[in-house]
């Protein structure tokens, strides 16, 4: 079985959960947490009878249950130690975590409402068909990262910060708990921890705040970070996809404004779709787009080579790999197929 370096880490900080399988995604060289149950203090108090932590992450038993880890005996758990702990510099120095669905679950709902807000900006702010919103936020989504980008993608403007407030301010944050064990894994952790979301300031320090961890991290880098102005100039993403010229399929926008609208539904409905280069781009900055990644560890001053990205979106995973960060993939869902 493949195991992650700084498994002890990952363990505690994910021991939410019984039942919890680390499995490698061979591809992209990433491991998958998959949670069942929240009996959290069982299983953190079950962990820490087991394990010691080692120099270069290897694993201490302190029990005889072996088998648990794939066979490690107390020698060779010793030899290991011997081989690898003369190393004193640690392999990560910054613990870089997304926040929603990542440090609370996707069951409290949190995801399910904001995407209906979305849907309900998009009907009353900017005058889109309710029987288009569905089709359309799978569609942005998908090629943009997230609704809000594509939607400045195809021609619609508006002001970031009355989005986030409709889209955020709606939320129940009321489902968000303090979480004292969480908390104190991370305040004991030595190392630099930082935020990394696509959402605002605003909704990161109230959900934060909610869990009873706003003090934990060094800082939060957002959606204000990566735009700090409302910018009508295209992104410099050298990887974002291209504007080319005005295709046939722009129409007027359906809130009677002067805005020329991409039909990104009839786009992709036709037979032979045009490549992907031939949509629009976008002026926001945000995951999974590779600059977006690179801008944050700038901003932060992050070594990537150095650097433990926890994320819930297979995509942004895969966009850190690519840039050279180290990377978990945090799943609310359990996969049948692996």
């Amino acid at each position: 079985m493949f195991w992650y370096p700084l498994l002890q880490l990952t363990f505690l900080f994910f021991s939410h959960v019984l039942g919890i399988r680390l499995i490698p995604m061979n591809k992209f060289q990433v491991v998958q947490f998959i949670f069942m149950s929240n009996s959290f203090l069982l299983l953190l108090q079950w962990q820490l009878n087991i394990f010691t932590v080692v120099q270069t992450n290897m694993l201490k038993f302190n029990s005889p249950n072996q088998q648990f880890l794939g066979g490690f005996s107390e020698g060779r758990a010793s030899t290991m130690e011997n081989i690898y702990g003369k190393s004193q510099e640690p392999k990560y120095d910054c613990l870089l975590f997304d926040l929603d669905d990542t440090l609370y679950p996707l069951s409290l709902g949190i995801a399910t409402e904001c995407r209906k807000n979305i849907g309900d900006y998009m009907v009353e702010k900017l005058g889109i068909d309710p029987s288009k919103i569905d089709d359309l936020c799978t569609l942005l989504y998908k090629n943009y990262g997230t609704t809000m980008a594509g939607l400045r993608a195809i021609g619609y403007d508006f002001d970031y910060d009355e989005y986030h407030a409709f889209v955020h301010g709606r939320l129940p944050y009321e489902n968000l708990k303090p979480d004292p064990v969480l908390r104190s894994l991370l305040m004991n952790l030595p190392y630099r921890k930082i935020i990394f979301t696509n959402a605002d300031k605003v909704h990161a320090v109230k959900a934060l705040s909610r869990l009873g961890l706003q003090d934990c991290f060094e800082g939060i880098i957002c959606f204000e970070t990566m735009n700090p102005v409302h910018k009508n100039t295209l992104s410099d993403d050298e990887d974002d996809i291209d504007f080319i010229g005005l295709p046939k399929n722009y129409s007027p926008a359906a809130n009677g404004s002067n805005l020329v609208i991409f039909d990104i539904i009839d786009h992709f409905s036709r037979p032979n779709p045009s490549p992907i280069t031939l949509l629009p781009k976008t002026p926001v900055v945000c995951k999974p787009s590779e600059h977006a990644i690179e801008r944050a560890l700038e901003i932060a001053g992050l070594n990537p080579q150095k650097t433990l990205f926890f994320e819930d979106s297979v995509r942004n995973i895969q966009a850190g790999k690519r840039v050279g960060l180290h990377t978990v993939l945090v799943s609310n869902y359990i996969n049948p197929i692996i």
